[in-house]
């Protein structure tokens, strides 16, 4: 009897141990620039988690605690180009592998640090890309590289299909080559294909179409020229779309579009 009781704490003196482990593992591995599915940076390491929005600049965030092991960080947000200026908040994260997380921002918006770090509530983090963050799924973070962040298939408001890579954006059947685009900056620059659902009158024209998130973190395209018959009539052109309310204006007089993945 005495050997089964100290059999299973073993077991469960391993069990813990391994917990442990792990979680400080994921943690460590949470550190560097990344790129999320909205298109947004974060610049993470122990004294900062900075949020690089495209085509409006940065937010820096200053953490106030890191805890690699429990997989949360506390911060306070700046004021320039951040959607809660001065507030705190509280992200968590787990890591799926050294190249791919999931983070949480769990609490935002409070009006002081203890409020973030008395909080013991967790989100639910069994099944992060389906759900558990606020009722949302949790946001997805890998490293930044070369390639065009829009990558991948979307569904627009209007119901329209998008598919996007480093050299192609394809919707309603029509094909447009991507000549060069500004992750940073968040715009791309195209020549319109003449395939046959195109518009023929724009075929082999230029355009330039810029993509945003909004305080609402969702994401948007405008598709602010186009029909342009020089190539450096696009990439010499500077005027911008306007960013405050993307939903409802600023593309153009028009709303922008909104990409859902």
């Amino acid at each position: 009897m005495i050997k089964i009781f100290f059999r299973i704490l073993f077991a469960l003196a391993i069990s813990f141990m391994t917990m442990q482990c792990a979680k400080g593992t994921n943690g460590i591995s949470l550190a560097g620039k990344y790129a999320d599915r909205l298109t947004m940076q974060h610049d993470i390491s122990d004294k900062y988690w900075n949020l690089s929005y495209p085509g409006t600049g940065s937010c820096e965030r200053q953490v106030l605690n890191f805890d690699r092991n429990a997989g949360f960080a506390t911060y306070v947000e700046g004021v320039t180009n951040c959607p809660n200026p001065g507030k705190y908040g509280k992200v968590f994260f787990e890591s799926e592998s050294a190249d791919l997380h999931w983070f949480c921002t769990f609490l935002s918006g409070k009006a002081t640090a203890s409020e973030v770090e008395e909080d013991a509530e967790r989100p639910q983090s069994v099944s992060p890309s389906l759900g558990g963050c606020n009722g949302s799924a949790w946001g997805k973070l890998t490293p930044i590289d070369a390639n065009l962040t829009l990558n991948g298939d979307f569904t627009d408001n209007w119901s329209s299909t998008h598919k996007f890579t480093n050299t192609l954006w394809t919707t309603s059947g029509c094909t447009y080559a991507i000549i060069f685009y500004d992750t940073t900056n968040g715009f791309f620059l195209y020549q319109q294909q003449g395939d046959a659902s195109c518009y023929a009158a724009n075929n082999y024209k230029f355009g330039k179409v810029f993509w945003a998130v909004s305080s609402a973190n969702k994401l948007y395209y405008c598709q602010l020229l186009y029909d342009k018959a020089s190539y450096l009539t696009v990439a010499n052109d500077t005027s911008k779309p306007g960013y405050t309310n993307p939903a409802s204006s600023g593309c153009g007089g028009f709303s922008w579009t909104q990409l859902i993945r």
